[in-house]
């Protein structure tokens, strides 16, 4: 368990004290995510927010042809740096130019659900664990929606109207630029 999630393990054990017995964790977690990509179609078409979030989709999938074009000559650029600066550089080299968002991007919206969430559906659970939201900073007007909409949408999938959440808030992080405690007062 060294390399598992310590929240979750707490979760489990105060499972096996209170007298459940676990039958198991399920570790369905993708790390600088943001809250869209995890939530299904439908429950975003139920968000107030819904129609914001599949705008701002629309906008990147609109701009995504003319960014991966710039991707593709800035990784062609690159690849000719270093092979010209490797070797007098001792073999250390920049890191490889990103990829722009876009289809297959983990910030997809749904696209998290659909990779994680939907095959494990209807199983049977005892609560789910949700620790996100920094990656939904610069937005947090919209956090309180999109997270009524998320548990709405897994409750409906996992047939339990009633399925605890638990929401671990985001840490007290002291940036200039984002008020993480915007986040945290939606949470």
């Amino acid at each position: 368990a060294p390399a598992f999630s310590a929240v979750g393990f707490e979760f489990v054990l105060a499972l096996y004290r209170d007298g459940s017995i676990p039958v198991g964790l399920l570790n369905l977690s993708y790390g600088g995510t943001i809250i869209e990509a995890w939530i299904g179609p439908e429950g975003l078409a139920h968000a107030r927010s819904g129609a914001a979030v599949r705008e701002r989709w629309a906008e990147v999938l609109r701009q995504y042809p003319t960014a991966e074009a710039a991707w593709r000559r800035d990784v062609a650029a690159w690849q000719s740096q270093r092979e010209v600066s490797a070797p007098v550089a001792g073999g250390r080299t920049h890191a490889a130019p990103r990829p722009p968002v876009g289809p297959g991007h983990v910030t997809q919206i749904s696209g998290l659900f659909h990779g994680m969430i939907a095959p494990v559906q209807p199983a049977a659970l005892a609560g789910v664990l949700w620790y996100q939201g920094e990656s939904n900073v610069g937005r947090p007007d919209e956090y309180a929606d999109l997270l009524t909409a998320l548990i709405a949408d897994w409750r409906r999938g996992f047939h339990a109207p009633s399925l605890p959440f638990f929401v671990v808030q985001l840490p007290n992080y002291r940036d200039r630029v984002h008020a993480w405690w915007q986040v945290r007062q939606a949470q």
